[in-house]
């Protein structure tokens, strides 16, 4: 049982819950059978016909397979927030949900006395969203409300290759990485009648992204007890990034 996982949530509390999905924290592998277990506060904001905002709090369990090989699952929490570039719609603000995710390191030097390594790996993350938002029409001297009930389900592919630099006390990783998101709809939409809401339509859909490609750069700290403090970010253009902030712990602390 890791009892410092109640310190993780204090420490990345003080930090502040910026809320992504990461791919450190810790990054690479830490070999055979020992167990990582971290804290990620994560932020992501996106582009397409609007803009769209999310936090995410993910506990991360890592276990080494081999030397080289690590998988883990995160769990946790995000919202949704929804610019709309019309201003007759109001924002969509989703209530918090939970939402998970697995993947995989892939970590080697290829030279011992060469503080690189070649470092990739893969993951799969996924959540619903749900909330509403209002469209205000003018008609005749009169607004007319409409009210949308939007449910949101997506999921987010990540996969990256790159380098990590082993310092005294640090390590420094850079990596190219591609990322495409999918999700399934569901807009219910309501008229007002009074001070009662009847439904009008409902549509279901479907979409996916394209391949979207950025580069990924992170700092991880190292502390007595296997401890880390890690800063990441993915970025993909000035309007469209990932930011994450995190501590982990390997193994016993040496309490």
């Amino acid at each position: 049982m890791k009892l410092n996982t109640l310190i993780v949530v204090f420490c990345v509390t003080l930090v502040g819950t910026v809320n992504s999905q990461i791919v450190g924290n810790p990054v690479g592998t830490k070999g055979t059978k020992e167990w990582s277990v971290s804290l990620n506060g994560g932020y992501m904001t996106h582009s397409y016909d609007y803009q769209t905002y999310s936090r995410r709090l993910l506990l991360k369990s890592e276990w080494g397979i081999t030397p080289w090989f690590d998988v883990y699952f995160m769990g946790g929490v995000h919202d949704l927030e929804i610019s709309f570039s019309r201003a007759d719609f109001t924002d969509y603000k989703s209530k918090i949900r939970f939402c998970y995710g697995a993947g995989f390191d892939i970590a080697f030097q290829p030279k011992r006395d060469l503080p690189f390594g070649i470092w990739s790996g893969a993951q799969i993350f996924k959540g619903p969203a749900k909330g509403d938002y209002f469209e205000n029409l003018s008609f005749a001297g009169t607004t007319i409300i409409k009210k949308y009930k939007y449910e949101y389900n997506w999921t987010e592919t990540k996969g990256f290759l790159g380098l990590i630099y082993y310092g005294k006390h640090f390590k420094l990783y850079l990596a190219k990485a591609g990322w495409l998101l999918q999700n399934t709809t569901t807009l219910r939409q309501y008229s007002q009648s009074g001070t009662s809401w009847s439904l009008e339509t409902r549509k279901e859909g479907e979409d996916r992204s394209t391949i979207w490609s950025g580069g990924v750069f992170g700092l991880e700290f190292d502390f007595p007890g296997n401890y880390t403090l890690t800063f990441e970010g993915l970025l993909f253009n000035e309007e469209d990034y990932q930011l994450m902030v995190g501590i982990s712990q390997t193994g016993n602390p040496g309490w």
